[in-house]
């Protein structure tokens, strides 16, 4: 033995998704992946796969194959997965039942749903009558009379006179099933439910609720959407301390001590059930599917127990009898889901052995999704088990009788096939099954039927007579074609199998039809289902969807949906083949107005037939499948298409469509679409549709409001309405049929203006304005008291105030504003519209300019699509256009200013049907269009019955003339040039309004379909003056050109400078400086003189003049900066010579010179022996400020001495020069002025020159 503790506290799972039943066959590959991975989660392409692998060996056909579980599970789920693969979660199911009780309490609800049954039903022809699908029952133990039922889509139910009368307790929770229940023995107020259908997964787990008021609230426990298991079983309270309680669930078995507050997990597995020791609390037995527990401490711990216990079970059951404690069974399938066998423990499941592994009691291989055993609790020899149907033994399983028949309806043993429990209270033994909850009191001789008064049917379709609303059919799962027939309250069961698809003949309201599960058979009803009264075999090859759709026109015509389509013979008793769909159709639907038009969705694709379906042509390609298709009553052309997460509407017979989603809670995951329908004859276009969590209703494309007063949050599979009665009914998995009354009610009427940057408020519902301005935008309800407003518009506006005013407008604000206005007494919301179409003036980019005195300037602006050119900066004169402007001759520095201006869209056409297409025509008429700018209508082309004058005008929405012109148009087709100014706005009409016409339109049938619109969606035709949308007249492929342009910028000046005549260079301003001395000027012709190897530098400063300049020396380099530096001159290098400096000015004005020529001549020092003058010759003070002395240690007789300036001019004859001997000379320099000279030393044979300075 294996003894296993197990004990921690459950903080969180996290949310697990909708799975299917993970002991099915195909799910054990799935199930290893992730025994290995925990963290493995299988997608739903995953389960579907592996369950598609697994039945290309098996035969789906068989009678309990359990193939059936699967579909229905698929049906529900397989169009809901998210991005990533996998289905909802619980959590994503509690969320979005919090997101529509907000809506509900935020809106107006219209409706007054009534259930609607069944609630009893007469079999009529069914070979497996049933009416709703039940997984276990608890009988109080406080008072006998009171029963709860739990079941997998329709919650709790509960009687108060043993199963006579019954009602639900779970309606204002998410739609929930029920799989186990608990009640307190000390206060049957007190009750306990484990969520979710734990054989069928059709709803999920949402963990165990809570009520203390005998169910009519409940509260979640510490087991609850944040953190539970995705599958529970049966839950048991301790028998004497109530705080205590155990739960089987697919992620073991949960203990609390606390009456739920908190549970702990005490046995880790897929716990398939779960029973308590009678009379010993302590000793608790628990199975997953192939292992036997069992704990002797209250669950606390448990050992497994393998001593006469079957291996290699693919699902197991227990139960146990107070006849006698020590007891306990085990009914077990084996890996392929078939009879493994009976096993029995004599000594409180200790050992086992075997007692019948013989007897095929299960009669299937679907023991994964029915399996159940009773023991009688007052003979422990007595048990019960069960598959399809009850089998009985009276000597502990060694020999069993079958005590009924499933496809024996009539029997009095009857039970519905698919047992899900079977369970002892008092004696009595019951039975949970497909069809209902049934007890026999009498060891199974006679069973009674329960079931009367639990509306938890599971429909996937309804059809209600056009008629006669009491007249109906509607498709169910597990429980076949039930009918409904003049409001008796009793409803009929005409034929068995799963219900799918169902119709009504409308020339016939008692001829009903209805299709088993793929379109395996049709089966039909010439008595309002009072019988079943023919039967068409499928066609013979044919591919049907699990549903398979049904549609019948308005002469009874029926067709059906497979991978082809087909209509049903005259005979009713075969099929007419039409066109191939090439793949199983999933919904269908006939124009209401047109027999011929048929409307078939094949997974994503659209099909149409314009022909009665011998042909269908692909119109429309979606992203995700098709779910429903709602067909306008009068106008063909006029489509709705759901999907799971989107509704689209098309006005042009499904070749385009626009998403009309808008405020549905379409991001919550577990929020999804089914069915749609249209009211006819609704003035405001109503549509109804049909979601997970109940049914919206929306008017003119309007906001979506909630429609669910009254009715459970269920899933809605399918709506259909009544006009006669004023009546709509839904089709729910797992509550029934529900039904409301239309709305009887006023339309919202509002009146609408705008005014823009405060202006008086006009009525145009268009505006043409500028980036930067501000609009309000005005509503005045005129009809509804109270009213609401719901504001959406671009960039993510919304507001709930009557008027909005947006300020320093952007272009991200452009576009439409709609306001769903609401009043609790009106039909709904109305929307009304608001456009604002924006243009953007970019300011432009210029630069300044210089000029010449008395010269002009031309300007030049960019970076916008227009000019105008202004002479001030605000208000002033406009001068010019373009995006250049030339000045007058300017005498003084001049400011102009220029502006952008937005665009303009020129010579435009705006498509219609084509002309060669018409008819004749004889009557005033014509085309409204709105105009999203100011425009200019050119021209258009008109085809004429005759020649004549024609009063060709355009009137505003409110019927004031815009422009009226009489012209003589030839007959036949010609081009009519009117150059019509038009002003922006919506609601223009363009007409013959009196006089002669003789016209051509073009007919209906050609393809007329509104809106046609311009490419720049500056101009749109919207429709025709008689509102027939069928028709097009008169006015063929316009030209227009929109005036644009009608924003301006803010404007960018431009200055002008004037410049004087150009000044004279030959001032002096040129400079030059001697080895970083002092700067001297010099002008034109100057000579510089200068040592060799001395330093020169030459400089013109900028501040002298506006140009540019160039150097040249006189080796030819050139120099284009203001400073020329010089380094180590030597005599006859490249610096020696004759120099130019030329400038260039900007502006280049006047005459004066512009060239400086110069010479700098290079003094080098004369050739010398070993007693040259360089050999301790010196010359000093330097600087000097008297006398300067030349001393020699060589002789200096024959030598003269001499002072030159700067230029080379010859000074010191003025001087005195001392020879004081042989070896010195002094020089008197005080009448030199200070600066730079030059001392020349020379003889017969060399020469020195010394730069010398004076203070």
């Amino acid at each position: 033995m294996k003894k296993i503790f197990f004990f921690l506290l459950i903080f969180s799972f996290g949310a697990l998704q909708a799975q299917f039943n993970q002991d099915a066959p195909w799910m054990q590959n799935i199930i290893q992946k992730k025994s290995q991975n925990p963290n493995y989660k299988p997608t739903f392409k995953e389960v579907q796969q592996a369950f598609n692998a697994y039945w290309k060996t098996h035969d789906p056909n068989a009678k309990g194959s359990g193939y059936k579980p699967f579909k229905r599970w698929e049906y529900i789920w397989e169009h809901v997965v998210d991005d990533e693969g996998y289905l909802p979660t619980v959590k994503d199911q509690w969320v979005a039942w919090e997101h529509k009780k907000a809506i509900q309490k935020a809106s107006t609800d219209l409706s007054s749903w009534q259930a609607f049954g069944p609630f009893t039903h007469t079999n009529t022809g069914s070979w497996s009558s049933g009416q709703a699908r039940i997984n276990t029952i608890i009988v109080d133990p406080n008072v006998s009379t009171t029963w709860y039922v739990g079941a997998p889509a329709g919650g709790l139910w509960k009687s108060t006179n043993s199963g006579v009368d019954w009602s639900p307790l779970t309606d204002n929770l998410p739609q929930i099933g029920v799989s186990g229940i608990a009640i307190d023995y000390n206060n049957s107020n007190i009750i306990y439910i484990a969520t979710g259908d734990d054989d069928g997964a059709d709803t999920l787990s949402a963990g165990v609720f809570k009520s203390t008021d005998a169910g009519q609230t409940w509260n979640q426990t510490g087991l609850n959407p944040e953190n539970t298991p995705s599958s529970m079983n049966d839950i048991y309270m301790h028998p004497t301390n109530s705080n205590v309680l155990w739960v089987a669930t697919n992620n073991g078995v949960f203990k609390s001590t606390n009456a739920g507050s908190t549970w702990n997990v005490t046995l880790a597995g897929n716990i398939k059930d779960i029973k308590l020791k009678p009379g010993d609390p302590n000793t608790i037995y628990a199975v997953t599917t192939n292992e036997f527990y069992k704990s002797t401490d209250g669950g606390d711990s448990f050992t497994q127990i393998t001593n006469g216990v079957p291996t290699g079970s693919g699902r197991m059951v227990i139960d146990v009898t107070p006849a006698d404690a020590n007891y306990v069974y085990i009914l077990s399938a084996a890996s392929d889901r078939t009879i493994q066998g009976v096993y029995r423990s004599v000594d409180s499941g200790t050992t086992f052995s075997a007692r019948n592994t013989t007897t095929d009691v299960l009669e299937s291989n679907q023991a994964f999704y029915d399996l159940a055993l009773g023991v009688s609790s007052t003979d422990a020899e007595e048990i019960y088990v069960g598959c399809l149907n009850v089998w009985k033994s009276i000597n502990g399983g060694t020999l069993f009788t079958k005590v009924n028949n499933w496809s024996s309806p009539f029997s009095s043993s009857y039970t519905h096939a698919d047992i899900h429990m079977i369970r002892d209270f008092n004696g009595s033994m019951y039975v949970c099954s497909d069809g209902g909850i049934y007890s026999t009191t009498n060891g199974g001789s006679n069973f009674t039927d329960h079931t009367g008064g639990i509306q938890a049917s599971q429909f996937y379709k309804i059809a209600v007579s056009p008629d006669n609303a009491n007249k109906m059919v509607g498709g169910l799962q597990d429980n076949g074609g039930h009918a409904y027939n003049n409001g008796n309250g009793n409803w009929q069961n005409y034929y068995g199998a799963d219900g799918m698809d169902t119709a009504i003949d409308p020339t016939n309201e008692n001829k009903y039809y209805g299709f088993i599960q793929n379109g395996g058979g049709l089966y039909i009803s010439s008595t309002a289902g009072s019988s079943s009264t023919g039967y068409a075999d499928p066609p013979i090859g044919a591919d049907g969807n699990w549903v398979t759709p049904l549609a019948m026109d308005s002469n009874g015509e029926l067709y059906a949906g497979y991978d082809k389509l087909y209509r049903l013979n005259a005979d009713e008793n075969g099929w007419i083949e039409l066109a191939d769909l090439g793949a199983s159709a999933n919904q269908m639907e006939i124009a209401p107005s047109d027999d011929t038009v048929l409307y078939i969705a094949v997974g994503t694709v659209l099909k149409k037939s314009n022909d009665s379906g011998s042909t269908v042509a692909d119109v429309f390609t979606f992203a995700n499948t098709i779910k429903g298709i709602a067909v306008h009553h009068t106008n063909p052309n006029i489509v709705w298409v759901t999907t799971s997460s989107a509704v689209f509407r098309s006005d042009d017979g499904g070749s385009t469509f626009d998403n009309i989603t808008k405020n549905l809670p379409a991001t919550d995951k577990y929020f999804f679409l089914n069915d749609i329908v249209h009211q006819s004859g609704s003035a405001q276009d109503a549509i109804y549709l049909a979601t997970s969590i109940g049914v919206y209703r929306n008017v003119t494309d309007g906001v979506w409001t909630p429609f669910f007063n009254n009715l459970p949050t269920t899933i809605v599979t399918d709506l259909e309405i009544n006009i006669l009665d004023n009546s709509i009914t839904a089709a729910t998995y797992g509550r029934g049929i529900w039904r409301s009354s239309l709305p009887s009610c006023t339309t919202v009427v509002a009146d609408q203006a705008t005014s823009i940057d405060g202006a008086t408020f006009e009525e145009r519902l268009s505006l043409g304005l500028c980036t930067g301005q501000s609009a309000t935008l005005q509503l005045t309800v005129t009809t509804g008291n109270n009213p609401t407003y719901n504001w959406s518009g671009p960039n993510g506006f919304s507001s709930s105030a009557s008027s909005v005013t947006l300020s320093d407008l952007s272009m991200n604000q452009a576009g439409l504003y709609t306001v769903a206005v609401n009043s609790p007494e009106t039909c709904g919301a109305v929307d009304y519209n608001f456009s604002i179409d924006l243009q953007e003036a970019i300011q432009p980019i210029a630069t300044d300019i210089d000029i010449c005195n008395n010269n002009t300037a031309t300007l030049t602006a960019n970076g916008s699509a227009g000019y105008k050119w202004y002479d001030s900066a605000s208000s002033g004169t406009e001068i010019a256009t373009g995006s250049s402007f030339t000045t007058p001759a300017l005498n003084t520095n001049t400011t102009y200013f220029v502006s952008g201006l937005s665009k303009v869209i020129v010579s435009e056409a705006s498509p219609s049907p084509a002309v060669n297409t018409a008819a004749d025509y004889n009557f005033p008429q014509g085309l409204i269009f709105n105009a999203n700018d100011d425009i200019v209508l050119e021209s258009f082309t008109m085809s004429a019955m005759s020649s004549g004058d024609r009063l060709i005008q355009v009137n505003d929405a409110f019927g004031n003339i815009i422009a009226s012109t009489t012209i003589n148009i030839p007959a036949g087709e010609s081009l009519v040039t009117v150059n019509f100014d038009i002003p922006q706005g919506d609601g223009h009409v363009l007409s013959i309004p009196s006089g002669l016409v003789e016209m051509r339109r073009t007919p209906s049938g050609n393809g007329v379909s509104y809106p046609y619109t311009s490419p720049s969606d500056v101009v749109s035709i919207i429709g025709n003056t008689v509102n027939a949308p069928e028709f097009y007249y008169f006015f063929y492929d316009w030209n227009f050109t929109s005036k644009g342009g009608r924003c301006e910028s803010v404007r960018t000046p431009i200055n002008i400078n004037v410049n004087a005549d150009n000044p004279d260079l030959s001032d002096g301003d040129t400079l030059y400086a001697i080895d970083g001395g002092s700067t001297t000027s010099f002008s034109d012709g100057a000579t510089i003189m200068i040592g060799e190897d001395s330093d020169l530098e030459l400089s013109l400063p900028a501040s002298q003049f506006s140009g540019s300049l160039i150097w040249t020396a006189p080796g030819g380099a050139t120099y284009t900066t203001n400073t020329v530096n010089l380094t180590n001159i030597q005599d006859n290098g490249d610096e020696e010579g004759n120099w130019t400096v030329a400038v260039t000015f900007a502006p280049n004005c006047g005459t004066a010179t512009q060239t400086i020529n110069f010479r700098v001549n290079v003094e080098a020092t004369l050739s010398t022996n070993e007693n040259s003058f360089e050999e301790g010759l010196i010359v000093y003070p330097n600087p000097v400020e008297d006398i300067l002395i030349i001393n020699s240690p060589v002789s200096l007789t024959n030598t003269v001495a001499s002072i030159v300036d700067i230029q080379g001019r010859k000074l010191s004859t003025s001087f005195d020069v001392q020879y004081i001997h042989s070896n010195q000379i002094e020089i008197n320099t005080k009448p030199l002025a200070k600066g730079h000279y030059f001392v020349i030393i020379k003889n017969d044979q060399k020469q020195l020159v010394k730069k010398i300075v004076k203070r």
